[in-house]
């Protein structure tokens, strides 16, 4: 896989491509809102509870496990574990709705599904949202790599590996050609593409959202519609050299 992992560190730089516009104009629509959306506000939490530290790490953890000696089946597993977790992960969906959101002027929602749930859901949701903003390429990105029957065949152990075959036990077919359902495809033709396009995307992402953080080094004011009825006051944004943005203060008059 060694030639694969080389060729994800290559795609890396389409995935921020295709989300660096979005960020760029949602930071010059309003910068407020584009900063709650980065930090996923919340509200006061203390340390250990953000749970997209632990996503990078695992993320990290299993990249790094895949490019040791070992089985190449061991490797697809260890892969396929990876992939769902990625799709799963709550964090890129979050940001990313906010995101387009923020660039069309709407403010930072602590749930932009609503109560959908599920990627499925969400990325259809982003798909709709990103193409009424203008950056029909960010839905776009999903297309690359999001594969439900895949992520529902291995979360629910309903899958065989046989050779270069991936086996759907009982459960979603694949669509491998127009109208015509499969539920076995080429792991190497199928199933590697879609996993090396989740991990392209979430090291995009990693990357992107770190970079980002660290634009900020110092502290600095902005406008915020955080008055009564949206009314605009000033918040100061709290940054430092060592680890970027960290949050923000305001104070309404009395």
């Amino acid at each position: 896989m060694k030639s694969q992992m080389e060729q994800e560190g290559q795609e890396k730089n389409r995935t921020i491509a295709v989300l660096l516009p979005l960020f760029r104009k949602a930071q010059a629509v309003d910068e407020f809102e584009y900063v709650c959306t980065l930090l996923r506000v919340r509200g006061a939490e203390g340390p250990g509870l953000d749970p997209l530290v632990e996503g990078h790490a695992l993320v990290s953890d299993v990249l790094s496990l895949i490019q040791t000696p070992l089985m190449d089946t061991t490797k697809l597993r260890l892969a396929l574990l990876l992939y769902v977790h990625i799709v799963e992960m709550k964090a890129p969906y979050h940001v990313i709705a906010n995101m387009l959101r923020v660039a069309q002027g709407e403010r930072y929602n602590l749930a932009p599904f609503g109560g959908a749930r599920g990627p499925k859901v969400k990325i259809q949701k982003i798909k709709a949202a990103a193409k009424e903003a203008g950056f029909p390429a960010v839905g776009e990105l999903f297309e690359t790599f999001y594969s439900s029957a895949i992520r529902n065949a291995f979360a629910h152990s309903a899958y065989v590996i046989h050779g270069d075959q991936f086996n759907i036990i009982g459960g979603q077919g694949i669509e491998v050609s127009p109208g015509v359902i499969s539920h076995s495809v080429s792991v190497e033709g199928y199933v590697l593409p879609r996993i090396h396009g989740a991990i392209d995307f979430a090291l995009g992402f990693f990357e992107i959202m770190g970079r980002s953080h660290h634009e900020y080094q110092e502290p600095k004011v902005v406008n915020a519609r955080l008055g009564p009825d949206g009314q605009v006051i000033q918040a100061t944004l709290i940054a430092d050299p060592k680890t970027g943005l960290i949050g923000f203060e305001a104070t309404l008059s009395q």
